[in-house]
């Protein structure tokens, strides 16, 4: 069975006598493609330190980590933290500030990962002038 393609009701836009059978079998492997891809190809957060609550002035080292990658992915860390995110698969906050608290994410060109909250408190310093006057 023949069909017609039409963008707009025009004679102009429709691609005529397109088979449909091609395109089941081709939209099943791009949707099982896209799976296997989401699944094994899954850009993830990493943080050294492994934790998500750090103190002022502390460092933590945001990285970008896929499995089953040969090296040729190219990664990006994407942070509500920043205006701009920083174009490399690793980031090193030095004296890490309240200002870089936030969400941080992994990104390829079709697919960003989870997101990790990172949370910077700041730490008052028991050596501070006038702590424990009364």
């Amino acid at each position: 069975m023949r069909r017609h393609i039409c963008l707009f009701e025009d004679d102009f836009t429709c691609f005529k006598n397109f088979t449909f059978e091609y395109l089941q079998p081709l939209l099943v492997l791009f949707v099982l493609l896209s799976l296997i891809q989401k699944i094994f190809n899954h850009p993830t957060v990493i943080l050294e330190p492994p934790l998500t609550q750090i103190y002022s002035s502390e460092t933590v080292t945001v990285r970008c980590e896929i499995q089953e990658s040969d090296g040729s992915h190219w990664m990006f860390i994407m942070s509500s933290a920043k205006l701009e995110p920083p174009s490399t698969s690793e980031y090193r906050i030095s004296r890490a500030t309240e200002s870089h608290s936030g969400e941080y994410k992994c990104c390829t060109f079709t697919l960003c990962g989870d997101i990790i909250t990172l949370t910077v408190s700041f730490l008052l310093s028991h050596h501070s002038p006038g702590w424990g006057r009364g």
